[in-house]
């Protein structure tokens, strides 16, 4: 059977565009609910009085929801540049995998851990979660870059733990840093590939 040279390059093209289609569909959704205003906002946000009344659709939405434009636009952009940066390490179901990995450990350890947070909403939690994944991801693969990416994502997780949030990203966000959801969505994150690497394993013993 032969493959003509244009099917070649098609099926080339198509790998970056899968590569890519799940980050590129997060930070649509974000914009998109950005346009619902504040109505949309309060019906959207993490809540933890409406979480435990019942809204649990919250526990998903909250993440895409922001403080406004600004915040959506920054989160948004960072996403842009860990798509770019992460590819490599990421593979489309991943992306999928860590969004809900992440989400519900931010969701978890804010009503859990973090009960005088009365609501939350933003992307930047489960960004870390990519970030982390990634990371882990790299180590397991024993890709050089992925010491880099794990040295730089547990400084920056350290400063925020032990000094605050980063300058300027309150003031561009239009308002505080959770700075809880980025260790929380780091370390759902970080259970995704561990997650698989124990089943393959596990699969490989029996």
């Amino acid at each position: 059977m032969t493959v003509s040279s244009s099917n070649r390059t098609e099926s080339a093209a198509a790998g970056p565009l899968r590569a890519y289609a799940a980050p590129a569909a997060i930070g649509a959704l974000a914009a998109l609910t950005e346009l619902g205003g504040e109505p949309l906002r309060q019906l959207f946000r993490y809540d933890r009085a409406a979480v435990a009344g019942g809204e649990l659709w919250r526990l998903l939405t909250g993440h895409l929801e922001h403080l406004g434009p600004s915040h959506m636009v920054m989160n948004v952009i960072a996403l842009s540049v860990l798509a770019f940066v992460l590819g490599p390490l990421l593979k489309p179901r991943d992306w999928i995998a860590v969004s809900l990995s992440s989400a519900l450990a931010i969701d978890a350890g804010l009503y859990w851990l973090n009960p005088s947070i009365a609501w939350y909403v933003g992307l930047s939690g489960v960004l870390h979660g990519y970030w982390a994944a990634a990371s882990v991801n790299g180590l397991i693969r024993r890709r050089p870059e992925a010491l880099a990416l794990t040295a730089l994502i547990l400084v920056k997780l350290g400063y925020e733990t032990f000094v605050g949030s980063v300058p300027l990203t309150g003031e561009i966000a239009a308002g505080p840093v959770v700075t809880e959801a980025h260790a929380f969505g780091a370390a759902g994150g970080a259970l995704w590939p561990l997650a698989v690497l124990a089943i393959r394993r596990l699969r490989r013993s029996l």
